[in-house]
């Protein structure tokens, strides 16, 4: 079997293990929900059967930016680097910004598909 064949298998079990661990994750919530839900953020912990199960929830937030911005005083600017309006930028100016980046290498993506 090739490399290609056994990264295709591979990735398809992964995903199928994924599936499986969430569900399994839903069916542990669903069995101790009085818990869990009298809790909006933080963590519960408990001991059953031998194992010591912690369940970590977080509450994520997203920011009006426009709202935002009459409020200097509670939000911060996060500043965000754009590789196309870098590009339209002055070779001068490019030197002057290259200045401010620090970079680093990323992990690669990988997908290996059946040609056609």
């Amino acid at each position: 079997m090739s490399i290609y064949n056994q990264y295709r298998e591979k990735k398809a079990e992964l995903d199928r293990l994924k599936e499986e661990v969430e569900n399994l994750q839903r069916d542990i919530y669903r069995r101790h929900a009085a818990e869990l839900n009298a809790k909006q953020e933080g963590s519960v912990k408990w001991n059953e059967e031998g194992h010591t199960i912690t369940v970590t929830k977080k509450l994520t937030y997203s920011v009006d930016q426009k709202e935002a911005a009459q409020r200097p005083d509670l939000f911060a600017v996060k500043y965000s680097y754009s590789k196309t309006k870098f590009k339209e930028l002055s070779p001068t100016d490019q030197s002057k910004c290259r200045e401010m980046l620090t970079t680093k290498v990323a992990k690669p993506s990988f997908k290996v598909e059946v040609s056609e």
